[in-house]
């Protein structure tokens, strides 16, 4: 399996800055597959829908309480109050939806991808995208076929039930590859096996049950206590492979037994994707319990993660209660890890939204009978033996009534609190890195009119700029301030699928990687598009008002220009720039969550939909294999909010003596080149 290497220092200097004049500028496969194997194959739960004579309507099944009372047509179903939600392998967020009347730039240049990922059609994938599972925390939910067949595995979730997790649950602290050599490592499985040796040879002795019993019975005090913890670190490790070996994410043939490198750590970080911990292969407390927990469970949640965002999608509802820092639960269960339930320094909004998600979500479970991981199972098995009526891909159900606010074009505005700011250089002359706390980070706000007033839908964690490492001229490397700029904005552009056009100035080795099958393919992942590209799966784009010069040829006043400064709010999985650090200028949310805005926004407010912006960009860059061949035809599908939103990134609490962001590039001492470009690649990676 694939695993995608994180960002090295030297290439962060070479991201995409927000504001740069690299940045995007706009100036004046998809198929639904029938397939009936069982859930142990490759097969989908669900088949096309069925529809009355040709020219008839789409009938959709209602489900109540887990039973399916009636079929009605999908349009009728909706002027019922009922809401129609896409349960089938063929889904995409509408901000994906395709547009035939456009021609070619009708059709969204990441669908096609978006749809073989989440459904793990490997085949289907172009050559320079790799064949990750578990994209979910990346904004990529499964479909429900994949998620079925993994609850259905009986075989890998008795391997992980066998495994013995007391000492990987006992481990405290955080584990990292660089923190400790595998010489080292190997030193302590030696230490540990020769004291293990003397203190068996005592309980024996002494008659007692086991060797914890010696504490307070032996002169070896000290020598005992640091190998019970040594030994508990040793096989706490051994338990974490025992779990990666399970998933096949480790080859069993081809790993060092309690060893926690780099091959295991690459590993764990495609199972904390799976069980959407945020990390980067660093062993913490987090990832322990959810390796430890029931794998049933685990996958349950799971399902009712991606029916949220079906949820989501189909009721056009964004209200989560972070404005009013508080998440709900559904079922019982917390569907997001901690990171993402963090009001990061703000109290409640007094005018917050409540939670309309998490029980809209509970409802349209309760209502398809997904109560339980075993529900599930026998739904999609019922599903796909044909129990059922008839499969269906699209299902009605009954969810909570819309917010009285909500329209088809809704009066709405954003606010980008910049939280705590320094503009202070962050090293001394000498080198040395300064103290430069943040206690409230940047958040942005979404507000919607209702009536007289105004109530907040959504509060959260983005990012601003901050210093960043940059070459110089000579090739040595200096700090450059990336601001985010103050003040009243305008949000006009909703980009899908958004794609960064490299500069003649970028390296030809960041612009290739090595490919699935060993050859050197096109960085997708660096500039798009892609989960993982600069821009993320979606981002609205921020444009200053300039106001108008004289007059025009009929003697009114010149109209304002909106002009694009290479600001964003996008998607993004620098996930440690969002929840501890800064960005190059833009501000950065959740991948899923620049979905969930991009659809909300085009769902309540009007709109002319633009289509794919094609572009002929090639390149030609030199790899280990020869030359590569670099081919961008699409820098987004945009659309374009009439009229646009109003959005005002206040100033902030700026600390320290310096009150404005100072230009120019500032000269690094070279004992704190490494610290800058270690620390600026923190924030790029998860």
């Amino acid at each position: 399996m694939a695993v995608a290497a994180l960002v090295s220092p030297l290439v962060v200097a070479m991201l995409p800055s927000c504001g740069s004049s690299d940045t995007l500028s706009l100036l004046p496969r998809s198929s639904d597959e029938t397939l009936t194997s069982s859930l142990h194959t490759p097969s989908a739960a669900f088949v096309d829908p069925a529809t009355d004579p040709p020219g008839g309507c789409e009938r959709v099944p209602v489900y109540v309480d887990g039973r399916l009372t009636e079929r009605l047509c999908a349009s009728d179903a909706e002027a019922r109050g009922l809401t129609v939600i896409d349960l089938s392998s063929a889904y995409a967020p509408h901000v994906f939806d395709e547009d035939p009347s456009l021609g070619e730039a009708g059709i969204p240049p990441y669908r096609a991808t978006y749809l073989a990922l989440a459904d793990e059609d490997w085949d289907a994938l172009p050559e320079d995208v790799d064949p990750e599972h578990y994209l979910e925390l990346f904004g990529i939910s499964p479909t429900f076929r994949v998620l079925a067949a993994r609850l259905s595995d009986d075989e890998r979730h008795a391997c992980h039930a066998a495994i013995d997790d007391t000492s990987l649950l006992a481990m405290t602290g955080t584990l990292r590859t660089w923190t400790t050599t595998v010489a080292e490592q190997r030193t302590r499985q030696r230490q540990v096996r020769y004291h293990g040796l003397y203190f068996e040879r005592e309980r024996a002795r002494l008659g007692l049950p086991d060797i914890e019993s010696l504490a307070g019975r032996t002169d070896r005090e000290q020598s005992l206590r640091q190998f019970l913890r040594e030994r508990t670190i040793l096989r706490g490790i051994e338990s974490l492979q025992d779990h990666l070996i399970c998933d096949e994410l480790l080859d069993e043939r081809r790993y060092a037994r309690g060893i926690f490198d780099t091959r295991t750590a690459m590993a764990l970080a495609v199972s904390q994707r799976m069980h959407v911990v945020v990390a980067a292969g660093t062993l913490d407390a987090a990832s322990r319990t959810a390796l430890a927990e029931d794998t049933r469970e685990a996958d349950f949640r799971a399902v009712l993660r991606t029916l949220r965002e079906r949820v989501v999608d189909a009721s056009a509802v964004i209200e989560d209660g972070s404005a009013r820092n508080e998440w709900g639960t559904v079922l019982g269960r917390t569907l997001d890890p901690i990171e993402m339930r963090n009001p990061v320094g703000h109290e409640p909004l007094p005018n917050g939204a409540p939670d309309w998600i998490s029980p809209a979500t509970e409802r349209a479970a309760r209502a398809l009978g997904w109560t339980s991981p075993e529900a599930v199972v026998t739904f999609f098995e019922g599903a796909n033996r044909g129990a059922n009526p008839q499969s269906v891909s699209r299902v009605a159900v009954e969810l909570p009534a819309r917010p009285r606010y909500h329209a088809t074009h809704m009066e709405l505005r954003a606010e980008i609190d910049r939280g705590d700011v320094w503009f202070e250089y962050p090293y001394t002359s000498e080198g040395r890195r300064r103290s430069q706390p943040v206690r409230v980070r940047p958040t942005l706000t979404l507000f919607a009119r209702d009536g007289s007033s105004e109530v907040a839908l959504v509060r959260w964690p983005t990012t601003i700029g901050g210093w960043k490492p940059e070459r110089s001229s000579s090739g040595g490397i200096g700090l450059r301030y990336k601001e985010s700029p103050e003040g009243p904005r305008l949000w006009r552009d909703v980009v899908a699928a958004p794609a960064w056009l490299p500069p003649p100035s970028t390296p030809d080795d960041e612009l290739v990687r090595r490919g699935p099958r060993g050859r050197y393919v096109p960085n997708t992942s660096l500039f798009g598009p892609s989960y993982r590209s600069a821009y993320g799966l979606a981002m609205v784009m921020h444009h200053r008002v300039i106001p108008g010069r004289g007059t025009t040829d009929t003697g009114e006043p010149a109209p304002p220009t909106l002009y694009d400064e290479g600001v964003r709010a996008h998607g993004s999985v620098s996930y440690g720039s969002i929840l501890r650090g800064t960005s190059h200028g833009c501000h950065r949310l959740y991948n899923h969550l620049s979905v969930r805005l991009s659809g909300f926004l085009l769902a309540h407010r009007n709109h002319v939909r633009h289509g794919s912006m094609q572009v002929l960009y090639s390149r030609r860059a030199r790899s280990p294999n020869g030359p590569v061949q670099l081919r961008i035809r699409s820098r987004g599908y945009r659309y374009e909010l009439t009229p646009p939103i109003d959005v005002n990134v206040l100033r902030g609490n700026v600390l320290g003596s310096v009150q404005e962001a100072p230009g120019g590039m500032r000269p690094l001492p070279r004992s704190a080149q490494a610290d800058a470009t270690a620390s600026a690649a923190a924030d790029e990676n998860l």
